[in-house]
């Protein structure tokens, strides 16, 4: 059982996948080179497949294939454009320079055009590097180098068809494992203890607070891309839920009813805020066994511990109130046991699929039309915007390295 557990969080992991599919669409070209007995054909080959390798993103089969199809188009007009400078130095470098700031600019539209001009600037120079060493054996190799491109474009969208899931779980449960951490450092808040560093507890709070908004952001995309017209599969709705459950306790954990130190102040004598840190710490724990769920496909386990932590705590409070004479905070501390055992509700129902009357929407920030998209570009055409500033750094870095290869005359400055 513990070996299944182990291959299904390995299976489901992202970098696995990515390997897997680059073993499989090398191996079969090595194969390929062994039974024809090629002998200067294998090296671009393999060269087009890496280049391919490196625009994929995670995406629906379609929007693998659509990304592919854009991929080829730019691996090919980088090529010819390639060939029909090659002559003339200045006209490549400048193509060179435009085709960086051009490709780089449309990441502006997203992960996936950001990913294929990666692999468009890598072709480009395979392609001069080639013809540059060789311009009779460039008129096979750059052929060879869109086939080998093509050929990986074939294995990914194939890959994606027949397995959507995993790279959803991995993006899930990496999500759920980051929020268990949050919801640790979180607790530290809740420790009423007078010289604690409360200012350092928050930065390590903060710097967290963006991993997990980083990965809500990404299990987001890759759920988009799976939206298909018509109705949903079962395991896509419960990773839908399973995404809104992580974003509703993300902001129940990020949100504050008091400042802690008046909270820590007022009940420093009583046991309530431990109590209250102890559910929270819980809560994290069973954060982490929701990502070990997700990816081992393994059926929950009933959280007794936080059910009893959430009773004593209901107690502790109930005790105040009846004993104390001292007027404090009470009204900050029901918030703040509300939220506990609202959020542990929440994950109560993360493995129950909710009915379909529940809104499963999510906003898709994709661009819809040729214009917003060409919109999006335009707005990041000036100096305060950082994509811009590294399509300018990226272009000049190029025109400088292919300047000084010129006036070396460097046979391996490619």
């Amino acid at each position: 059982m513990e070996n299944l557990s182990l291959f299904k969080r390995t299976y489901n992991r992202d970098d696995f996948t990515r390997g897997a599919r680059a073993l499989l669409a090398l191996g079969l070209v090595f194969a390929v080179d062994w039974l024809a007995d090629w002998q200067g054909e294998l090296m671009p080959v393999l060269l087009g497949v890496i280049a391919s390798a490196l625009t994929e993103t995670d995406d629906h089969w379609q929007g693998r294939l659509r990304a592919q199809l854009i991929a080829m188009s730019a691996f090919s007009a980088l090529a010819w454009a390639v060939w029909a400078s090659l002559p003339w130095p200045v006209l490549l470098m400048a193509v060179l320079a435009l085709s960086a700031f051009s490709l780089t600019m449309l990441g502006a539209l997203g992960e996936r055009y950001r990913a294929i001009t990666f692999g468009a600037l890598v072709l480009f120079l395979y392609v001069a590097l080639s013809a540059h060493t060789s311009r009779s054996h460039a008129n096979i190799s750059t052929p060879l180098l869109l086939t080998g491109a093509a050929w990986y474009g074939v294995v990914s969208v194939l890959w994606a068809a027949i397995w959507p899931q995993p790279p959803v779980r991995y993006r899930l449960s990496k999500l759920y494992i980051l929020l268990g951490e949050y919801l640790r450092l979180k607790a530290q808040l809740l420790e009423p203890i007078r010289e604690a560093d409360l200012a350092e507890r928050r930065m390590n709070l903060v710097l967290q607070n963006g991993r997990v908004v980083d990965a809500l952001n990404a299990a987001k995309e890759s759920l988009l891309s799976r939206i298909q017209s018509g109705p949903l599969p079962k395991w896509l709705q419960l990773a839908m839920q399973q995404y809104l459950a992580a974003q509703d306790i993300h902001e129940r954990a990020s949100s504050s009813h008091e400042n802690y130190h008046v909270l820590s102040d007022a009940f420093f004598h009583s046991d309530a805020l431990y109590r209250s840190q102890r559910v929270l710490i819980l809560l994290g724990q069973q954060a982490t066994q929701v990502a070990a769920v997700i990816q081992t496909q393994t059926p929950p386990k009933h959280q007794g511990a936080t059910t009893r932590g959430l009773e004593d705590l209901h107690a502790a409070i109930q005790h105040i109130e009846v004993t104390d004479q001292v007027q404090r905070p009470l009204k900050a501390l029901h918030a703040l046991s509300d939220n506990l055992t609202a959020t542990a509700s929440v994950f109560a129902s993360i493995f129950t699929l909710a009915p379909n009357e529940a809104d499963h929407q999510l906003l898709d920030r994709q661009p819809a039309t040729p214009q917003e998209a060409w919109a999006r570009v335009r707005d990041q055409l000036n100096f305060s915007s950082p994509l811009f500033r590294h399509a300018l750094r990226l272009s000049a870095s190029l025109v400088a390295g292919f300047a000084v290869m010129q006036a070396t005359h460097d046979p391996m400055g490619y």
